[in-house]
């Protein structure tokens, strides 16, 4: 069994998906964010999560997935997989959102080290450029 850091320490998924990208996203999503954009994507599984959705012929302004994606989204949809189900019954987001915990934690690293460098150069009173050529 694979162990999932984020899972270990109780990191709220809505937190994290801020930070998962395309490229986090197992390959059917993927091209799904390719067509409609990681946005658009992002909304779709959070509104299709544990089910299969269809996706109309044409995209229709009475359709469930019109307020979710946009119009427009959903045209590109409907041309793209139109007639199909996406199924999201087993969508396993466990290696993204694990991906997106560890972005989540480099990134406030970089917060920690700028802000530490900022305090260091100030404490010392380091030309800024000096300082970064020889820690760096």
């Amino acid at each position: 069994m694979a162990h999932y850091y984020y899972q270990k320490n109780k990191i709220d998924k809505n937190r994290l998906w801020q930070f998962i990208t395309k490229d986090d996203l197992p390959n059917s999503l993927y091209q799904i964010a390719n067509l409609i954009g990681l946005e658009a994507t992002k909304a779709l599984i959070n509104f299709g999560s544990g089910r299969k959705i269809y996706v109309p012929n044409k995209a229709r302004a009475k359709s469930k997935l019109t307020p979710i994606v946009g119009q427009e989204n959903l045209q590109i949809l409907a041309e793209a997989m139109g007639g199909c189900y996406l199924d999201f019954r087993e969508v396993n987001l466990s290696s993204s959102f694990n991906d997106a915990f560890w972005t989540m934690v480099r990134k406030e690293r970089e917060k920690r080290i700028k802000a530490l460098d900022a305090e260091l150069i100030a404490k010392f009173n380091l030309n800024k450029n000096s300082y970064y050529q020889r820690v760096a």
